[in-house]
């Protein structure tokens, strides 16, 4: 007689699938040994379709057995609804925080964009690509990122100089009060057609705990000319310059932010 019973189905995931063992006898029936697989991975297949179902009822579809990509089709709705949901910001500004696009390597090179942004990985290979062309010599042709490296002092790291280093000479202007300007360099000239006071020097570096050297090159253009020093300029009260016409002598200046204190005094160095 043909069997009339049927699995009863529930919806359960079953972690475990039974493996009839070899001591087992084959037995049938609802509680038999050689059913259970059956009946839990039916109940597994109960429980992926109420899953499916639970997907196509949020997509608002009825389940079509017929139609193979069903499940897709919902799962791409469903992302579709909640991206639209989302409040995206507009495009960023200079002043407005949102949505930027990365700038190519060609539109960090062209530098014109001014609306995308740029990495510093794109920066760093846009710089390595522009070229520094050579300059009389002394800055010698390489890449950017090279010049950098090779041109450029750091304040805070120590310096090693493979080339002398100079200041451009400054003429003043002989006149009844002599002016100084020391922001337009560290090195300075004068010619004295008579005896002159050097007037407070103007532009003294503003820092107290850095030391700078000027060097002011003196010429005589008359004998016994000489020069009086105004009180920013220290250590000078003992100072004699040369008194033959055409004598040439260097003095040498330290500031410290308040003074400028003689150091050093080169006499009759030349002659004009």
């Amino acid at each position: 007689m043909a069997s009339t019973l049927t699995i009863s189905e529930v919806t359960k995931w079953i972690a475990a699938i039974k493996l009839i063992d070899t001591d087992e006898a084959v037995v049938g029936g609802v509680d038999g040994v050689s059913n259970q697989q059956a009946i839990q991975l039916a109940a597994r297949t109960l429980w992926l379709r109420a899953q499916i179902e639970a997907v196509l009822d949020a997509a608002e579809l009825d389940l079509d057995t017929s139609v193979t990509t069903q499940l897709r089709d919902a799962i791409a709705a469903l992302i579709a609804a909640a991206i639209d949901e989302i409040d995206l910001p507009g495009a960023a500004s200079e002043t407005v925080a949102g949505i930027v696009e990365l700038a190519t390597l060609a539109e960090t090179k062209a530098g014109k964009d001014g609306e995308r942004a740029v990495t510093p990985a794109g920066l760093a290979a846009a710089l390595a690509t522009i070229s520094i062309p050579d300059v009389s010599g002394y800055l010698p042709s390489a890449t950017f990122t090279a010049y950098i490296a090779r041109a450029i002092a750091f304040y805070d790291a120590a310096q090693t100089w493979t080339k002398p280093q100079s200041s451009t000479i400054v003429t003043l202007t002989d006149a009844a009060s002599i002016a100084w300007d020391l922001a337009t360099g560290q090195a300075a000239r004068v010619t004295i057609a008579d005896s002159r006071p050097l007037a407070a020097p103007t532009n003294m570096p503003a820092s107290t705990d850095q030391i700078t050297i000027y060097r002011l090159r003196v010429t005589h253009g008359a004998a016994g000319t000489t020069l009086a020093f105004a009180s920013a300029y220290t250590n000078v009260s003992a100072l004699t310059l040369s008194t033959a016409a055409g004598a040439i002598d260097d003095l040498t200046f330290e500031c410290d932010g308040t003074a400028m204190r003689l150091i050093a005094v080169a006499k009759n160095v030349g002659t004009a």
